[in-house]
């Protein structure tokens, strides 16, 4: 009987553990406030939210780990997932957008660099349309060019300048009705006068319909928190703001039906939706949690500033003489902020459900995600390979990991088993 007792005990915790997941799940208060949905979620809300599996190995591996690598993906930050698995990367240098197969394997590519129709120079932004239409946006030529799933190449379509600026916002995402989602950042902003060593600046979120015309404005969040500097290349020194390492930053990820947005203050979403005419929005849904701030450590310092270099060696070639070394060394003058953002990254899939990070962004080694519904409702968490979700779909992810030892990079295509509700 008495060797009984331990497993009664143990039954006996996983019973009253299970029963105050499912308190905390229950716990999320929801009202309305002047017609704004508000959903707010108690601390440990997450942690107890349904837990969902992940493959025991990658579902494929796109770049080689060997020391004779030929596929460079140092630069590839954006792609996305085609509804087959196939998965799309644009990389920087040369400039080129890359197909793979859902096996990893080679799939050709799509357009080429060059000016004319279906090339490129700088893309900004890859976004995966329904039925699987590539759109690639090329900011310097103000171009969204769109190519089948076979890569053939459909048509470009041109974005209209915002104001006096030589290029056009970045596009974040576009909704369901074809109207695109932008942010008014500039390349390199100077701090504005006046302003505390330290500091936020307005970004607005603007709309464009798919037909062309203006920007709409949508919303007005604020900037990553910046901070005044400099940057020197061919002799000159310009004034820029350089965003604060680890500090706040706005996350935009549009749905089919809305726009969600993170300001990085707190743990806070904000869902807009349009109104009548895309020139009107409204705050639609508020979503809270309450979650402890984490410390940034020396030792996540000491990590950003070796990451930080060895980012700034592989663009090496492509900047200015002596820009290199004069960068490097405004990396050793950065500032950091002292807590990280509640939330790192946030991504929408295919099925509108949201990815949200709560580690940061970069440098960062918290592996902790959190699934939302296009309404914003928990659906569950998923502990992911460290790295940076570069895309997400119904059944898989990809991440973008470096291998410590060899500095390349892969992506590595992981399945995931959404959790049954109990």
């Amino acid at each position: 009987m008495s060797r009984s007792i331990p497993l009664l005990a143990l039954l006996l915790l996983a019973a009253c553990a299970s029963g105050e997941r499912a308190a905390l799940r229950t716990a999320v208060v929801e009202r309305d406030s002047a017609g704004i949905a508000i959903r707010e979620y108690p601390a440990g809300a997450i942690a107890a939210a349904p837990e969902w599996a992940l493959s025991a190995e990658p579902l494929a591996v796109i770049g080689d780990d060997a020391p004779d690598a030929t596929l460079d993906l140092s630069t590839a930050s954006m792609g996305g997932i085609l509804s087959d698995g196939r998965v799309v990367v644009a990389i920087a240098q040369p400039a080129q957008l890359l197909m793979f197969n859902a096996d990893g394997t080679p799939g050709g590519t799509l357009g080429r660099q060059g000016e004319g129709p279906g090339e490129y120079r700088f893309l900004q932004a890859v976004l995966v349309l329904p039925g699987d239409t590539v759109l690639a946006f090329e900011i310097v030529r103000r171009k969204a060019i769109r190519f089948a799933p076979d890569g053939t190449f459909l048509r470009e379509a041109d974005f209209p300048l915002l104001g006096d600026r030589p290029v056009a916002p970045i596009l974040r995402g576009r909704l369901a009705d074809g109207t695109f989602v932008l942010s008014g950042e500039s390349l390199l902003p100077q701090a504005p006068g006046g302003a505390e060593k330290v500091f936020r600046m307005d970004l607005p979120i603007f709309t464009l319909a798919e037909t062309g015309g203006q920007y709409d404005t949508l919303t007005v969040t604020q900037s990553a928190q910046m901070y005044a500097s400099s940057i020197s290349m061919m002799d000159q020194t310009m004034p820029i703001a350089r965003p604060v390492v680890f500090g706040p930053a706005p996350l935009v990820s549009p749905t089919a039906t809305g726009v969600w947005i993170s300001s990085g203050e707190s743990a806070e979403l904000r869902e807009f939706r349009l109104g009548d005419t895309t020139a009107s929005a409204v705050l639609h849904r508020i979503v809270r949690f309450q979650m402890e701030p984490r410390p940034v450590t020396e030792g996540d310092r000491e990590r950003y500033t070796t990451d930080a270099k060895e980012m700034l060696t592989r663009f090496g070639a492509m900047m200015p003489p002596g820009m290199l070394e004069a960068e490097q060394a405004k990396v050793d003058e950065a500032l950091f902020a002292n807590t990280f953002p509640a939330f790192g990254q946030l991504r929408t899939d295919l099925g509108n459900r949201l990815w949200l990070g709560t580690g940061a962004p970069f440098g960062d080694s918290v592996r902790d995600w959190v699934v939302l519904d296009a309404d914003g409702a928990l659906l569950g968490r998923v502990n992911l390979p460290e790295g940076m979700l570069f895309a997400a779909a119904a059944d898989r992810v990809v991440m973008r990991r470096e291998d410590a030892t060899t500095g390349l990079v892969r992506l590595e295509v992981w399945g995931v088993t959404p959790a049954t509700q109990p």
